[in-house]
């Protein structure tokens, strides 16, 4: 479990990121191909590395990162289904979980993961 932020505020939302939905579309040979759109492309936020490092999996080594973004609720339901950019770096994240960072509502905590062989 991650540390709540005890108070966020928006002088801290240094970083940018982009909000990803996922997209169908079909190729040339009739294939359905899964690409990742900007839904909302320029959000305030600030970035941190919770842990990283490498873990077993099966019997494959498996390497990642874990890093929560914090940024203002921007009235969207954010769920895993979407992806989240850093646009400085323009690496992309999964997101496994999102809750309040305030007792007010004002700002979310997004848990965020990211392997070594995404890109």
């Amino acid at each position: 479990m991650w540390k709540k932020h005890p108070r966020a505020q928006a002088g801290q939302l240094r970083d940018r990121v982009s909000l990803l939905v996922a997209t169908q579309s079909k190729d040339g040979a009739n294939q359905t191909i899964r690409s990742w759109a900007p839904e909302f492309p320029d959000i305030p936020a600030s970035k941190e590395i919770v842990s990283g490092g490498e873990s077993l999996r099966g019997r494959q080594l498996e390497a990642g990162v874990t890093v929560v973004f914090t940024m203002r609720d921007i009235g969207v339901q954010i769920t895993p289904l979407m992806m989240l950019r850093h646009q400085e770096e323009n690496l992309d994240y999964g997101i496994v979980k999102v809750e309040p960072a305030d007792d007010r509502g004002q700002f979310l905590l997004i848990q965020c993961k990211r392997s070594a062989n995404n890109g």
